[in-house]
């Protein structure tokens, strides 16, 4: 399979080993009050998933990223008071990856 650029960085597949990102230390004490899955393709290597849970976290409401290379899928709880689906699919979409589904 040859290397696909994503974000800048050369994302080659490394196993699928899950990864996850709890966002921030604020974030721990509070309840999200949502959750959502995506598929996501262009998800091949740790850097690639480093890189979506880097642009995910960075966004208000999201308090977590269990992101899976093996099912090439990321699980998002969310504050819907902050953001929304539509956003945090923009956020992934904009370095490159797209998102090829979604649901609770």
């Amino acid at each position: 399979m040859p290397n696909q650029s994503v974000a800048g960085s050369m994302c080659k597949p490394d196993g699928g080993h899950p990864r996850r990102n709890t966002c921030a230390i604020k974030r721990a004490n509070r309840a999200a009050d949502e959750e959502i899955d995506f598929r996501i393709a262009g998800l091949l290597s740790a850097g690639c998933a480093d890189t979506l849970m880097a642009l995910l976290c960075a966004e208000a409401g999201v308090y977590a990223v269990d992101a899976s290379l093996e099912r090439a899928e990321a699980r998002v709880p969310y504050d819907a008071g902050l953001t929304d689906p539509n956003r945090l699919i923009a956020l992934i979409e904009t370095p490159g990856y797209r998102v090829t589904g979604s649901g609770p």
